[in-house]
């Protein structure tokens, strides 16, 4: 599984256990983060203060934690900057893609029909 997908999936679990509200991975904005701050891939964060009833920051605040200790295999650390929650990815996550992504014999390559 690719890491934005790993960060939307651990995202919508993380609402859904703090606010108790469903929420997809498709419905979790993910972006690169911006090289002045933090992280190697941020969160948007306001989507879910209408569930939460906390300002953007606090609300970051709580899933950034819950994403820490839920997930230490894939957040290594968070910081948050407005409504923005940016999340430095564990070395953990990067050695198991690679090692994952060595032992594809496929990796790379399109099949025939041009459909994954």
């Amino acid at each position: 599984m690719s890491v934005v997908a790993s960060i939307k999936q651990a995202a919508a679990a993380a609402v859904q256990a703090l606010y108790q509200q469903p929420f997809t991975a498709a419905d979790v904005s993910v972006n690169t983060t911006k090289p002045e701050f933090e992280g190697e891939y941020t969160i948007v964060v306001f989507p879910f203060t209408k569930f939460s009833r906390q300002k953007p920051e606090e609300t970051a605040q709580n899933i950034g934690a819950w994403l820490a200790e839920n997930h230490p295999g894939l957040v290594a650390g968070f910081n948050v900057v407005k409504g923005f929650l940016n999340l430095s990815i564990h070395d953990a996550f990067w050695t198991a893609f690679v090692q994952q992504a060595h032992h594809n014999a496929n990796i790379g390559q399109q099949p025939a029909n041009g459909k994954r």
